[in-house]
C-alpha cells in the first residue's frame, strides 16, 4: 500500500477530514502547541479580538525555512499584521495590505510596538497599506517580492458567521456565554460587514475574487519566488468543503507550480467546531490546517521580456 494510501486509510479510521492535495504529495506534519500569538503578544495584544488569527509559531517556522535574512514578505491579506511582526522581529521586510481599516489601525500599532522595541537585533521593516488585496500591484509598486506568505479569509463560507443558520442563531444569542460577550461588542463574528471584503462573498464570487488576489500575488513576486498559503477546510451545510484542494486550483491557474505541502494540527478547537461537531457527529473531523507552498517559474521573466519586444 502506497504512503498516501495509508495515511488516508489512518485517518478515515479517526473519521478525520483529507484533503485531496494529499493525493498529490503526502503533508508533512507540523504541531506547534501554542496557538495564537504567543511570544509575539507584546506587539499584538490589542488584536486579540480579530476573527482568524494565525499561529504565530507556524509563521516563525515558514518564514525561517523559506527566507533569509533581508528578504521581503508580502501579506496581501494581512489581518492584524501578525505575519510582517514575525518577520520584522526575526530580520525580515514586511509589506503588507489590509482592507478593513480598523484591522490596518491595528497593524500600524503593532508596527509602532516592533519599530520602538530597542532589544530586537538585526530588525526588519514594515509597510502596511489599506487597501484591496485585488489592486496589490498598485500597492507594491516596483519593489521586489522574494516571498508571499498568507491566509486567506474564510467569512460567510461557514455557518457560525451565517445569522440564517441554526449555528449562527446560536451564536448570537444572548443566552450563550459568547452570544453575551457578542452583545457587548467584545466578540467579533465576521471580518467586517463591507460588500467589497472576500469573506462576505458567496462561494463563485469568492472563488473569483481570491483568483484575482493570487493573479495581483503572481505578477509582484519575483521569478523563483515562493507564495506560501495558509488554510483551512470548511465545515460546509452537512460536509466538509476542501478549501486547501480549491485553493491550489486558482494558484496553478494564476501560473503557480506546486513545490509542497505541509498540514497543521490544530493545537485546539473553536467553540464553533465543538458546536458544529455535536450537531453532526457523521461529517468527518477537520482537524489540520493545510499549508501550500508553489513558486513563480524562472521562466516567467523570459516570456515578459519576448512578449515585451514583440
Amino acid at each position: 500500500m502506497s504512503a498516501i494510501a495509508e495515511k488516508w486509510r489512518a485517518h478515515a479510521s479517526k473519521n478525520e477530514f483529507v484533503s485531496s492535495l494529499e493525493t498529490i504529495q503526502p503533508a508533512e506534519e507540523l504541531f506547534f502547541p501554542v496557538a495564537g500569538f504567543g511570544e509575539f503578544d507584546k506587539y499584538l495584544k490589542h488584536a486579540c479580538d480579530h476573527p482568524a488569527k494565525i499561529n504565530l509559531q507556524l509563521v516563525v517556522f515558514l518564514i525561517k525555512r523559506y527566507t533569509k535574512q533581508g528578504d521581503k514578505i508580502f501579506d496581501p491579506l494581512a489581518g492584524t499584521g501578525s505575519a510582517g511582526v514575525v518577520a520584522a522581529a526575526i530580520g525580515r521586510n514586511a509589506v503588507q495590505i489590509e482592507l478593513v481599516p480598523q484591522f490596518h489601525r491595528w497593524m500600524e500599532e503593532a508596527k509602532k510596538n516592533v519599530e520602538s522595541d530597542s532589544t530586537i537585533k538585526d530588525k526588519g521593516s514594515i509597510r502596511n497599506f489599506c487597501g484591496d488585496a485585488r489592486k496589490a500591484s498598485k500597492y507594491v509598486g516596483q519593489e521586489e517580492i522574494n516571498a508571499i506568505l498568507t491566509s486567506p479569509p474564510y467569512g460567510n463560507q461557514n455557518h457560525f458567521s451565517n445569522p440564517r443558520s441554526r449555528l449562527g442563531q446560536l451564536a448570537r444569542s444572548r443566552t450563550t456565554g459568547v452570544g453575551k460577550q457578542a452583545a457587548r461588542g467584545k466578540y467579533r463574528f465576521s471580518y467586517s460587514r463591507s460588500k467589497k471584503n472576500i469573506g462576505n462573498l458567496g462561494m463563485e464570487e469568492y472563488s473569483e475574487a481570491m483568483f484575482d488576489v493570487y493573479t495581483e500575488c503572481f505578477k509582484v513576486l519575483k521569478a523563483g519566488g515562493l507564495a506560501i498559503v495558509v488554510v483551512r477546510p470548511l465545515y460546509r451545510n452537512k460536509s466538509v468543503f476542501d478549501l486547501p484542494y480549491h485553493t491550489w486550483l486558482l494558484l496553478k491557474e494564476a501560473g503557480f507550480e506546486f513545490v509542497n505541502i505541509y498540514r497543521l494540527k490544530l493545537a485546539k478547537l473553536s467553540l464553533w467546531t465543538n458546536i458544529y461537531e455535536r450537531k453532526h457527529p457523521q461529517v468527518p473531523k477537520i482537524r489540520h490546517d493545510y499549508i501550500i507552498v508553489v513558486s513563480k517559474p524562472l521562466e516567467t521573466r523570459m516570456l515578459i521580456h519576448v512578449i515585451a519586444k514583440r
